[in-house]
């Protein structure tokens, strides 16, 4: 339920605020920041990274009375704890990002890279921030040895465990 007159006045909130928001922009800077943007499938996982940390986060520092008061009911804490969980589960974005751009691949690829941007959106609202985080999404078991071999690639190089591959 919204909590219409919700006000972040409490110093305490903006400091549990500030933290959360500070350490969910590391965390998934630091994973742009080691993608190639000149791979399709990279690029495509840095521009929906983006646009997670833009709802997740630029939005509601943007306006934190609204978006805290009807998203979180006006609680901070759930606030926190909902960018907390995000941030363990990065390892889950990406490999759902991934899986996400195989599924949509000959689309993705016909896109010239410096343009994915324009289109990210749309696939992160395809997802929603709270499947993105899960341990698995819906995909990721069609995927073939090579393309769980390029998506381990990508977890390494941004500091994860890569997938343990069956053959």
């Amino acid at each position: 339920m919204a909590v219409d007159d919700f006000k972040l006045t409490k110093e305490k909130d903006w400091k549990v605020l500030d933290a959360a928001t500070a350490k969910h922009l590391d965390c998934f800077e630091a994973i742009r920041k080691k993608l190639n943007q000149q791979s399709h499938a990279e690029r495509f996982i840095f521009e929906v990274l983006n646009d997670f940390n833009y709802e997740m986060v630029d939005e509601v520092c943007n306006d934190p009375d609204y978006q805290i008061g009807t998203y979180w009911n006006g609680s901070v804490k759930d606030y926190a704890n909902q960018i907390q969980w995000e941030v363990n589960n990065a390892r889950y974005v990406v490999i759902n990002l991934y899986t996400c751009y195989i599924k949509n691949k000959a689309e993705i690829d016909s896109i010239d890279v410096d343009y994915i941007s324009d289109d990210s959106m749309e696939y992160y609202n395809e997802i929603g921030p709270v499947e993105l985080c899960k341990d698995y999404y819906k995909w990721s078991d069609t995927l073939t040895i090579n393309q769980v071999k390029q998506l381990n690639k990508i977890l390494v190089k941004t500091g994860f465990e890569p997938l343990v591959v069956q053959v």
